[in-house]
């Protein structure tokens, strides 16, 4: 949920509001442009992510960050963007482990 005091009418709208907000159990999601997937990659495989992240006009765009949040099978280190370039419609992501490994991965804006 993103929230803004800004357009409150009284002071007191705000403060609940802005109360509201900040009680909330707010996931990351809710703060920020992303969308989470989960991958699972051969040793040395580019994989292909379709592209979920969207502007404010619905256009795709380009992520313009990564993170691996989770991985299991291999080292959270060896997930390494791919040699593809990336496209608005899809992303490429290589899995440097000598192991396959199963990922979970946030791109944002």
């Amino acid at each position: 949920m993103k929230f803004t005091t800004l357009k409150a009418s009284s002071p007191n709208k705000a403060q609940r509001e802005l109360n509201a907000g900040l009680t909330r159990r707010l996931k990351f999601s809710d703060q920020f442009n992303c969308f989470d997937t989960e991958i699972t990659a051969e040793a040395s495989e580019e994989v292909m992510i379709p592209n979920y992240l969207r502007d404010v006009g619905g256009n795709s765009k380009i992520p313009s960050e990564w993170a691996v949040i989770d991985a299991r099978g291999a080292a959270m280190g060896s997930l390494m963007r791919g040699a593809t370039e990336w496209t608005k419609d899809k992303l490429y992501v290589t899995n440097m482990a000598a192991t396959t490994g199963t990922f979970t991965i946030r791109f944002f804006e």
